[in-house]
């Protein structure tokens, strides 16, 4: 019984086809699990968000009095133009985490998957670092300030990615961000829309 074998030619049209379909496949693979991890970062601030409504219920309504570890280990430089008064109420502000024990018992709800930012200033991932991929707006609950003294709680910003995760897909790059705002809505949004959300002082009725 004669045999037969590929030529040379046969088994590169062949490796060739292989190649055309995983360039084809990975790209639409990759950013089907990029685009998955979102309903994720948005169900974990969800989540902060219920946890935020549970302590204002008990505590007045107010905002939790704490700081996200990424603001507790770098000083933001609005602490330098702050009342001495706000400064050392500042000093004193408990780790979100620690207020959220109470209402939050799972530590990956602190986890945004998408946080794998590799900057120049940071040794690494976030949530390696810190234990929380999101920020909270700290000045606000440092002058025990309530979601309703908001003049636009629906534009007003609560928690969200602490840097643009989700902005950072293998294969395009969208700009965007999760946020979390004083109406407890949760927003995938631009990076631009990110910087113009209302949250200090003047934005208070």
């Amino acid at each position: 019984m004669k045999r037969y074998a590929f030529t040379l030619t046969e088994l590169l049209v062949v490796l060739a086809i292989i190649a055309i379909l995983a360039a084809l496949l990975f790209p639409a693979v990759a950013q089907a699990r990029f685009d998955s991890f979102n309903p994720v970062c948005q169900s974990n601030l969800h989540q902060l968000g219920v946890a935020t409504q549970m302590y204002c219920s008990d505590y007045d309504s107010k905002l939790p009095r704490a700081m996200d570890p990424f603001s507790h280990v770098l000083v933001p430089r609005s602490v330098m133009i702050m009342p001495r008064s706000d400064i050392a109420k500042f000093v004193k502000l408990p780790d979100l985490r620690t207020v959220f024990a109470p209402y939050i018992h799972n530590r990956e709800v602190y986890h945004c998957p998408l946080d794998r930012l590799m900057d120049p200033a940071v040794p690494g991932p976030f949530f390696p670092i810190y234990g929380c991929s999101y920020k909270y707006t700290w000045y606000p609950a440092l002058l025990q300030m309530h979601p309703s003294q908001f003049a636009h709680p629906a534009s007003t910003f609560l928690m969200g990615d602490l840097a643009d995760f989700h902005s950072h897909s293998p294969y395009e790059f969208t700009g965007r961000v999760n946020e979390l705002f004083m109406d407890y809505h949760v927003k995938n949004t631009t990076a631009v829309d990110s910087n113009d959300s209302e949250w200090f002082p003047p934005y208070v009725l």
